[in-house]
């Protein structure tokens, strides 16, 4: 998985911080290079300058990206 992002046209799964959609990155491994593939990001999602709202009439999705390990 190279990125996750909540679609803000849904809403959260009630009682739970999940959005009901997501949009998931996948890229085959095999494309990528030994350097690339041992990447990790943690941190907020959605992530300023690579993550646009799907409806910019409502706000974002909040979702934490787990630590690595």
């Amino acid at each position: 998985m190279a990125h996750v992002h909540g679609d803000n046209g849904d809403t959260l799964i009630p009682g739970n911080a999940v959005p009901r959609v997501l949009e998931v990155t996948l890229v085959a491994r095999d494309l990528l290079t030994l350097k690339e593939t041992g990447r990790h990001f943690a941190g907020p999602l959605p992530r300023p300058g690579l993550d646009f709202p799907n409806d910019s009439e409502r706000t974002e999705l909040p979702l934490l990206a787990p630590s690595p390990g």
